[in-house]
């Protein structure tokens, strides 16, 4: 491919890396002031379920993070945050209340009303959160006008025993409840570890540094998790390491190391995504260079997830198969607050699904057992359609949540 000469902001490619706006070297900007001096000014993006691009800015001088609509990529960014009094280190307030800090990642869950912003903060702190380095919820809804009041911290370092301190951080769902936070380390250890994994209570479970061969170091905290949440992927020194997820039934995480793309881009991994399809993305920070690589898989296709319509006809075509789904698997309980435990009667559950009533689907994990628990902690209210796959059949359950 040509190269571009980039600019701070956008670039729009196909899944063949193509330049389908015709953009050339122009950054979509978003008519947004980025910090020209500052390498962290755009620093990352993700795409949330309401197909909205959310892009976040680490720098002190320009902290936040800003929407692109990718209907309409040349019109202004919309800014999540806005009104506030800004300190020297980045750290926001309002009337005196802490909003946010310098931002190193960001993620998207829900639509409309419902939309949630999770951010991973350099500078956050409250009266319980005493230490930099959380990962914070914002309830921003429709964003209708800038967010200015004060998250909920999912996970308080100070907790958890200060493990956060480079601050460089990814962030993401574990399709469970449960989150994984990446940080730039050269060495891996068990005080500064480059991955842990919180569960739904906010606790660490899963430190990388008390196994420091497993991931060695995590060169600008590349790291990524595939939609159905089975993989992960770490940015590490020229090289990048997919791992196997695997949750025993305490919901504990263990990794097992499936590949090694090495040489990759260069020492400085700063950004990692899946695609639908299971391939994955990786950026370069020092080399500045994007390469995408299909991971080995017995069967090399990949059905786009049909529009939400047909979805529902998906599910309901699945109810036919068996008669009585309660003669397979038994769901408690129901309606539900925290989790939900699914148990067969007599046959292994190969897999689960879970969706809401548009169809969208929330929840997809592999299984070889017979129980599990599925968290609901990050649910909104309402009904839900429960698919599970066993060896004797499917059978969909409608769930709720209060």
């Amino acid at each position: 491919l040509p190269a571009r000469t980039t600019q701070d902001g956008i670039y729009v490619l196909s899944a063949a890396f193509q330049d389908i706006t015709g953009q050339g070297a122009t950054a979509y900007n978003g008519a947004v002031s980025w910090g020209a001096t500052s390498s962290s000014s755009p620093m990352r993006m993700s795409v949330g379920e309401d197909s909205k691009v959310y892009v976040c800015d680490w720098s002190d001088a320009h902290p936040g993070v800003w929407v692109m609509d990718p209907a309409s990529p040349s019109s202004a960014f919309k800014p999540v945050f806005d009104g506030l009094t800004k300190a020297t280190n980045g750290l926001s307030t309002f009337n005196g209340v802490n909003i946010h800090g310098s931002i190193s990642h960001c993620y998207s869950m829900g639509t409309g009303d419902n939309t949630r912003l999770y951010t991973f903060d350099e500078d956050y702190v409250n009266e319980t959160a005493t230490n930099a380095g959380n990962l914070l919820q914002y309830n921003i809804g429709t964003l209708s006008s800038p967010y200015q009041s004060a998250p909920t911290v999912i996970y308080n370092d100070i907790l958890n025993g200060n493990l956060q301190q480079n601050f460089n951080s990814c962030i993401a769902p574990d399709t469970r409840g449960g989150w994984w936070i990446s940080q730039y380390r050269a060495a891996d250890a068990a005080t500064i570890p480059s991955l842990i994994h919180v569960n739904t209570s906010g606790l660490v479970d899963f430190n990388s540094g008390n196994t420091p061969t497993l991931i060695e170091n995590s060169y600008h905290g590349g790291m990524a998790v595939n939609a159905e949440g089975t993989k992960l992927a770490m940015g590490c020194s020229n090289e990048l390491k997919i791992f196997d997820v695997k949750f025993n039934e305490a919901g504990i995480p263990a990794l097992t190391k499936l590949h090694s793309i090495k040489p990759a881009l260069g020492v400085n991994t700063t950004g990692l995504s899946f695609d639908r399809a299971g391939n994955i993305y990786a950026v370069s920070y020092s080399d500045k260079r994007l390469g995408v690589w299909a991971l080995p898989k017995a069967n090399n296709s990949f059905t786009t997830p049909a529009p939400s319509a047909q979805k529902i006809m998906v599910v309901i075509s699945d109810i036919k198969e068996i008669t009585d789904p309660s003669e397979l698997v038994n769901v408690y309980p129901n309606p539900a607050v925290d989790y939900i435990n699914i148990e067969s009667k007599g046959v292994e559950i190969e897999s689960y699904t879970l969706y809401n009533l548009k169809g969208q689907l929330l929840f997809n994990e592999l299984i070889i057992n017979n129980r599990t628990k599925l968290s609901t902690g990050m649910l909104q209210p309402g009904v839900y359609v429960l698919k599970i796959k066993t060896a004797a059949g499917i059978a969909v359950k409608r769930i709720i949540k209060k």
